[in-house]
């Protein structure tokens, strides 16, 4: 792989993903084949349709710089590919560093368009030829307007749509390196994606390079798509974005590609165990836009928002009083949408801190968490109530029970399912009673304590360990 070095950038100050027009999902910065033929990104519209011509895509470095400035200074990009109506020079980052243009230092490439009759053949017969290799229609090309719709996903194949001084360069043995079949079930698609082709000419006028590439594998990258919202193409402002920051792992075989995909919590993984084209749940993995936890009328709302949310089998909300041991809480199905909102109550708070994570069960078997999130309920349970110790490890624990009068209770406990495993009527008087709850027969789990007093019924949750 080539390596990218880069120019000046304020980081965290420019990029969001808040507003993205388009969203960067994966990167498959070393693919099985040939680098420059088969290297591809994929992206996610989100409300508004896109045009092909208002996109840039890049990718830096930068940790390794060649001008002395170090840091988080872009030195070069290397490779740029950008619309037609989006800025091409100066520098198209906006940047400190104006040494960089696109015709000096800077290899600058575009994309192919529908709406161009010659284009449009060639879009045509790569998406015929990977659609027949997959087994089903994978592969959708984008209308005749070059306008990418809202809410789709899209394939950016940046180096197949360059034609050589004879012919179309294509993708490099895309029936072994660029098989999709495992997007397909009973021959229909379980994913589709838009596919868009740039021109990058890496691959050589006789399209016979496979050795380069254009990305790195082998330090830090930063890679941004930028999509052109109208005005000033020099203003950064008239530009959405979407990045990732990752650091490549080790090296992938010739079987078995390397790719870069959200982990789900804001940052991204290192993935090159799963062959040449992982699964539509791996390659559009969920990203969550937020996950978070906040008291409201003494419960817990829970509530996240996804950017990608594609073949998911269930959320689980899981909880633990400590930070390191969870119990599931909640399930809460999909809605397989994304950009779609969710929120959920805990109606049990511990005194104390209660802790909770998202966990994501994919259709293909694998799990993803989102950040662990917490609530401090300092108040106690609304009656003055309390289980100690809690979590119960002996044969019993207690029920503290505060009162100013005298009155009959009904304490229940029940499993996660409200299942009654026992019930009792408890005479209680003013003060502090103490009622014990036997649990030496309980299994490990979450329980519910119910009381029920007036006309009134409380909630509260124990663990027996």
């Amino acid at each position: 792989m080539k390596k990218l070095y880069f120019s000046v950038l304020a980081i965290a100050a420019m990029w969001s993903c808040a507003n993205a027009q388009l969203t960067l999902s994966t990167q498959f910065i070393n693919p099985c084949g040939g680098d420059e033929h088969n290297e591809f990104i994929v992206a996610k519209t989100g409300g508004n349709a896109v045009n092909i011509a208002d996109v840039i895509f890049g990718s830096f470095n930068p940790s390794s710089n060649s001008n002395g400035v170090g840091g988080d200074s872009v030195t070069n990009y290397n490779y740029w590919w950008r619309g037609s109506n989006a800025v091409s020079t100066p520098y198209p980052t906006f940047s400190d560093f104006p040494g960089e243009r696109c015709d000096s230092g800077l290899s600058c490439f575009g994309f192919r368009y529908p709406s161009i009759p010659a284009d449009d053949a060639d879009i045509n017969a790569l998406i015929s030829e990977l659609n027949t290799i997959a087994g089903c229609n994978v592969f959708l090309p984008v209308p005749a307007n070059d306008i990418i719709p809202a809410n789709s996903n899209v394939i950016f194949f940046l180096g197949a749509g360059y034609r050589g001084t004879s012919a179309l360069c294509g993708f490099n043995n895309a029936a072994a390196n660029l098989n999709f079949s495992n997007h397909c079930s009973s021959g229909s698609p379980v994913a589709t994606y838009y596919a868009v082709f740039g021109n990058g000419s890496g691959a050589g006028a006789s399209c016979n390079n496979t050795s380069g590439g254009y990305f790195s594998n082998s330090s830090r990258r930063i890679s941004t798509l930028h999509t052109y919202l109208g005005g000033d193409t020099l203003a950064a402002s008239s530009y959405s974005y979407s990045f990732q920051d990752y650091d490549p792992g080790s090296a992938s075989g010739t079987t078995n590609a390397g790719i870069i995909v959200p982990n789900g919590t804001g940052g991204t993984t290192w993935i090159n165990s799963q062959g040449c084209v992982p699964s539509p749940s791996t390659v559009l993995a969920i990203r969550l836009d937020y996950f978070t936890a906040v008291l409201k009328d003494k419960k817990g709302l829970l509530k996240w928002r996804s950017t990608f949310e594609e073949n998911i089998h269930d959320f689980i909300i899981e909880k633990s009083f400590n930070g390191k041991n969870f119990f599931d809480l909640k399930h809460v199905a999909p809605k397989n949408m994304s950009g779609a909102e969710y929120n959920t109550f805990d109606e049990s708070l511990a005194t104390g801190n209660n802790f909770y994570r998202l966990k994501i069960k994919n259709l293909d078997g694998t799990t993803d968490y989102s950040p662990v999130v917490k609530i401090n309920f300092s108040k106690g349970t609304p009656s003055g109530w309390f289980i100690y110790p809690n979590p119960a490890e002996g044969s019993n624990a207690s029920l503290v029970y505060q009162t100013t009068t005298t009155k009959a209770i009904t304490v229940n406990v029940t499993d996660v399912a409200g299942r009654i495993i026992s019930s009792a009527v408890h005479s209680v008087t003013a003060g502090n009673n103490k009622i014990n709850l036997p649990t030496q027969r309980l299994a490990a789990g979450m329980y519910m304590i119910s009381i029920f007093s007036e006309g009134q019924k409380e909630t509260s949750a124990f663990i027996k360990k």
